[in-house]
């Protein structure tokens, strides 16, 4: 590999992008992401109160720092970050269709959000917000 490399070096950036690209829709794919996507598209902008560069656990998937979380009084939006967008459309989920429960850890509490069966895990904090911004049209029970 090193020898296609250095006889053709402008073919690193393209594999590289190829790489990139493959990875972040194999993660997608594991997350329930994608599955997400498709059940419920955000087709138009969304209109809410959004925090940024927030972070969860879908699935098998861990998205640190890079995940958008919107909340209006009857939806819950999920964006990510440009650079890992590729098989990571944005989602809004009416709040209807979604539970949470508390999950009380050792050192943070955390809240898991079901969504057609895929859990997301989240920090209390994060949960409270989206409780918050819900203007009391949701909201997530105890374990």
């Amino acid at each position: 590999m090193n020898v296609i490399f250095e006889e053709y070096p402008q073919l690193f950036p393209l594999f590289f992008v190829g790489l990139w690209s493959i990875v972040c829709f194999i993660l997608s794919k594991f997350g329930g992401w994608s599955y997400l996507a498709k059940q419920y598209p955000c087709r138009e902008s969304f209109k809410g109160e959004k925090s940024y560069l927030r972070s969860m656990k879908m699935g098998l998937v861990n998205y640190s720092n890079c995940v958008t979380v919107g909340v209006n009084s009857s939806e819950l939006y999920l964006g990510i970050m440009f650079l890992f967008r590729i098989g990571h459309e944005p989602i809004k989920v009416p709040l209807v269709e979604v539970t949470g429960k508390k999950i009380e850890g050792t050192i943070f509490d955390h809240v898991v959000l079901s969504i057609k069966n895929v859990d997301i895990k989240i920090p209390k904090k994060l949960a409270d917000k989206i409780v918050a911004a819900s203007n009391g049209t949701w909201h997530y029970g105890d374990l």
